[in-house]
């Protein structure tokens, strides 16, 4: 119970400090509900799933809860050949989903137009390219809609940007040198510790009780 109460305020406090949280990110905890053979309950983030694979949940939550620079992102890892290492955020010209972030498609879309994809089956096919062509919608140079920006002083790359239509250009990623920090506000262990002190006694004494009823309903 105490367990289980605790992932609750964690997820109370994470509806307070997000602005909009998404269903992923409220699901990035789990309870381990003790036994008769093990009396241990813990609140904790689920970093892999089902099958073992890990989940980059506590790659972003675990930067809210300590502070600091947050790790590297797989897909400015996939992007460092262009950014030449640099950070990537969301441009001012991309449209977030409902609650803030870049929706995956986008990610995927921008990677197969650039021919990033790990899978090459996945990145921009011929004739896809000639149907973009045909509508003027390839910028100069490239087989896409899609192109690497540079600052024309520096040739430094500034970010991603997209052709929209002829003389309308859209900024879809940008690149930042400055790695990005985060103020910590989700104290997860203290939140834990916190209720565990406020309830553990009464809690403790209900359970107590209720075994001693069973014992006597035993008798």
């Amino acid at each position: 119970m105490l367990a289980r109460d605790s992932k609750a305020a964690v997820i109370d406090r994470m509806k307070e400090v997000f602005e909009n949280p998404n269903p992923f990110t409220l699901g990035g905890f789990f309870v381990k509900a003790a036994t008769r053979n093990s009396l241990e309950a813990w609140v904790a983030s689920k970093d892999h799933d089902r099958d073992g694979k890990p989940v980059p949940r506590i790659a972003f939550i675990g930067v809210e809860e300590r502070g600091g620079a947050r790790d590297r992102k797989k897909f400015e890892a996939r992007l460092a050949t262009l950014s030449g290492g640099q950070y990537v955020l969301p441009g001012r010209d991309v449209t977030l989903d409902r609650y803030g972030n870049v929706p995956v498609s986008v990610y995927k879309v921008v990677l197969s137009r650039l021919g990033m994809m790990s899978d090459q089956t996945r990145n921009l096919k011929d004739a896809h390219a000639r149907r973009l062509a045909k509508r003027g919608l390839v910028a100069k140079g490239q087989r896409s809609e899609y192109f690497l920006g540079r600052d024309r002083a520096s040739g430094r790359p500034k970010g991603i940007y997209k052709l929209v239509s002829k003389g309308k250009i859209a900024e879809i990623f940008k690149f930042v040198r400055t790695e990005p920090n985060y103020s910590a506000k989700l104290p997860v262990t203290a939140i834990v510790n916190g209720l565990v002190s406020q309830k553990a006694s009464r809690v403790t004494g209900a359970a107590i009780r209720a075994a001693l009823k069973r014992q006597k309903l035993r008798g």
